[in-house]
């Protein structure tokens, strides 16, 4: 007998919905102990305010009816008793988290307040625990060359490694600190050190200054620079930079401003680069992680490290 199909074409959208409801069902097949972040919608049954799931399945009341606990706002999370709660999840925004920048003090809880709270339910597990932690909004404000976005959420990084750090024993906890990839932003450089980046200091943010009288270097055309810029991204100058206002700090370190690129591309289409990344590890085992080695050797080291 044959059958015969009709593959029907899928808009761009739906195949994303479709898709983001996939990788949700996947989590949640891992039955996690703990998961926090955005993405709410995704959990939601299109009827319901904000939901896009098209299955029907509201997977929020699937986790509560299931034993976790569930909290979508800082308040919520600051609540949760780890002595007596061992399942959490965590939803503060339907779509992504906001970026630290934008993010408000009281909505949604910072990374470093969910790993500290990830950590204070996991470590009652006297079996031991794996956590990953991501500053994932880095990555889309890299892509969209803004980068007083990228630097300020790459510091809410640093700022939850170092909540890890205070929190764990490390003779028996082995963190490591990456990355998947890395993008075309570089440091320009022979610039005078402009100190830490401050409300009323620009710092990396802003123009490259001469070393010497502290002015604004010039290219070329004769016209300052910043200090950061991207080997392609959206923001190419049209035409000769000298027909532009000249760049100052204060512009250069606006929220709104994207850097300048070489490349032309289109909004936030700016591409990953070449380069190699960064590789940290502290703890039990961290002198595995050394030299420089092809990135899918970390996921074997930690494996290693959690006796696979």
């Amino acid at each position: 007998m044959r059958r015969t199909s009709i593959v029907q074409p899928i808009d761009e959208a739906t195949l994303i919905e479709l898709t983001q409801d996939a990788i949700v069902d996947q989590f949640l097949a891992l039955e996690p102990d703990v998961l926090m972040g955005g993405g709410a919608q995704y959990f939601l049954p299109k009827g319901v305010p904000g939901g896009k799931r098209t299955d029907g399945r509201n997977l929020v009341d699937e986790l509560v009816a299931g034993g976790y606990t569930y909290v979508a706002d800082k308040a919520g999370l600051t609540a949760i008793d780890p002595t007596r709660v061992t399942r959490a999840v965590g939803l503060f925004n339907l779509s992504h988290l906001n970026y630290e920048l934008d993010r408000g003090p009281t909505a949604e809880p910072s990374l470093a307040e969910m790993t500290t709270k990830a950590i204070d339910i996991l470590s009652r597990n006297q079996g031991g625990y794996f956590l990953m932690v991501e500053g994932g909004r880095i990555d889309h404000a890299l892509h969209a060359t803004n980068a007083i976005r990228a630097v300020t959420d790459a510091v809410a990084f640093d700022d939850a490694i170092q909540a890890a750090l205070d929190k764990v024993d490390l003779a028996n906890t082995l963190i490591v600190v990456t990355a998947d990839h890395d993008h075309t932003m570089v440091i320009n450089g022979y610039s005078r050190r402009a100190g830490p980046t401050t409300p009323t200091s620009a710092g990396i943010l802003g123009v490259v200054k001469d070393i010497v009288t502290g002015e604004p270097s010039r290219d070329a055309e004769n016209m300052p620079y910043s200090v950061l810029s991207f080997g392609n991204g959206e923001n190419r100058v049209a035409g000769a930079r000298s027909t532009m206002p000249p760049l100052t700090d204060d512009v250069a370190s606006a929220p709104g401003y994207h850097q300048e690129a070489g490349v032309k591309m289109g909004l936030e289409s700016e591409t990953h680069g070449g380069g190699d990344i960064m590789l940290m590890a502290s703890g039990a085992g961290a002198t595995r992680f050394k030299g420089t080695m092809v990135n899918t050797r970390v996921f074997a080291l930690v494996k290693q490290a959690l006796g696979f």
